[in-house]
């Protein structure tokens, strides 16, 4: 492509595992190819034209753990709903999905515009695949009826709302001088009736799609089975939080897309983090990709002074009802709060925060330099109780919940600790008792 541009993330992450490019999706149904430096949004047309991405009734559910992404806005008698993911093959894709669920037949406008830092200048389609700047960009399992082509988003938006669209061929558009250019395709759609658009995550000729395959490819209800399976691997979690739960398995798969990314390219957080989940085959590919300084300040890392409980809650706000945007750094302050390794120790749960007196933890399969660690909090009354498994001759401790205590672990084991530290407690505004203690290795 001709532009200069630096992609970052923000939102949440969609792609195919071991694809060279991956998209985000901000909270307002915004799509964006980051290894092409196009945004894609829509609009839906019923009474009148309405910005999906400016409208107070849009909604948004990202599927827990997996990169699925729903948006969905009413319009007529019923909701039409956006529903993204990626899917893997020949060419890796984001299907932007999009079904009409009310009983009256609308109209689908997706429009084209370039990221900030990009430039989009040369457009032709063959109906119904577009191709900008030589190369396959967007295409249907249907042709499209009406499209326009603009300066400026603004100008672009308002040629749909006021039907100052045109019929037939797209033929070669350049545009002139510094002109930027952004388009925009409209098709109809019937009531109970859905509408496939795909968009290649990584620019080139192997990104042609076979439209004719475009009605075979995975659902959403696919790719999520799949992503399941995906999870299993590596360090994995349970809360008793759905929040922070939904927020720590979306920022896994997130990692394990980024590993293979060219835009934006893996760094050392995403490498680190890659690596203190277990996530091995992401894990070497991202360091694999690391510059010599890189890879040398990263084997120096000193831990972070700030506690993990205070960044992983900074990290919580800022995304807000949406995922955090800065995957890597998000899962180490997750990993910090729960084991930390000091002096060839395993202190788990570091930094066991107030909000968690009386809840369930499990951890399984923590990476660490003595071997995998697994370990689970449970409670009897007011008392905290440790169930683990650890590689034989590990020392254990849990300086946060019961100084006092160590073990050296033989096998696995169980200890009822001491009643919380008073200042702990103290900043739990609703003390809450726990249940009681289940079964060793119950939580394995």
């Amino acid at each position: 492509m001709a532009y200069k541009f630096v992609p970052t993330l923000s939102g949440t992450t969609l792609g195919a595992l071991g694809a060279r490019g991956v998209a985000t999706v901000d909270e307002r149904g915004v799509l964006t190819m980051c290894d092409r430096g196009i945004d894609v949004e829509w609009m839906v047309g019923a009474e009148s034209w309405r910005v999906v991405a400016n409208d107070v009734a849009t909604r948004q559910q990202i599927v827990p753990g997996a990169p699925v992404v729903s948006t969905r806005i009413a319009a007529g008698s019923g909701d039409v709903v956006q529903t993204l993911y990626g899917v893997g093959g020949q060419p890796n894709q984001i299907v932007c999905e999009f079904e009409n669920q009310g009983r009256e037949a609308v109209s689908i406008a997706v429009l084209l515009r370039a990221t900030p830092g990009a430039r989009l200048k040369k457009f032709a389609a063959a109906n119904p695949t577009l191709s900008i700047d030589g190369l396959e960009v967007m295409s249907a399992n249907r042709p499209w009826q009406q499209w326009a082509l603009a300066n400026d988003e603004l100008t672009l938006r308002q040629a749909v709302a006021t039907h100052a669209t045109r019929a037939g061929p797209l033929n070669a558009v350049k545009m002139k001088a510094q002109r930027n250019g952004c388009v925009a395709f409209v098709w109809p759609l019937a009531h109970q009736n859905t509408l496939r658009v795909v968009l290649p995550l990584v620019p080139g000729p192997q990104s042609r799609v076979n439209t004719i395959a475009i009605d075979a490819l995975p659902g959403s209800i696919a790719v999520l089975g799949g992503w399941e399976t995906q999870l299993e691997r590596g360090m994995r979690v349970e809360l008793d939080d759905s929040q922070l739960q939904a927020a720590i398995d979306g920022a896994r798969a997130s990692v394990m897309l980024q590993a293979f990314a060219d835009a934006p390219k893996p760094d050392a957080d995403l490498a680190m983090a890659l690596e203190d989940w277990g996530l091995e085959p992401e894990a070497r590919a991202a360091w694999n990709r690391l510059s010599v300084l890189e890879r040398r300040t990263a084997a120096h890392r000193e831990l972070n002074a700030v506690g993990g409980w205070v960044r992983v809650k900074t990290h919580l706000n800022a995304a807000g009802r949406g995922l955090p945007s800065n995957s890597a750094r998000f899962l180490q302050a997750v990993r910090d709060t729960l084991l930390q390794e000091r002096n060839g120790e395993i202190d788990i749960l570091a930094g066991f925060p107030s909000d968690w007196l009386g809840r369930s933890v499990a951890v399984h399969a923590a990476p660490t330099q003595a071997g995998p660690v697994s370990f689970a909090l449970r409670w009897h009354g007011g008392r905290p109780a440790l169930l683990w498994e650890a590689p034989q001759g590990t020392t254990l401790r849990s300086s946060r919940l019961d100084p006092a205590w160590s073990v050296v672990a033989d096998g696995p084991g169980e200890q009822l600790l001491s009643e919380p530290a008073g200042e702990l407690l103290a900043m739990q505004p609703a003390p809450r008792l726990g249940d009681v203690v289940d079964e060793p290795g119950s939580f394995l």
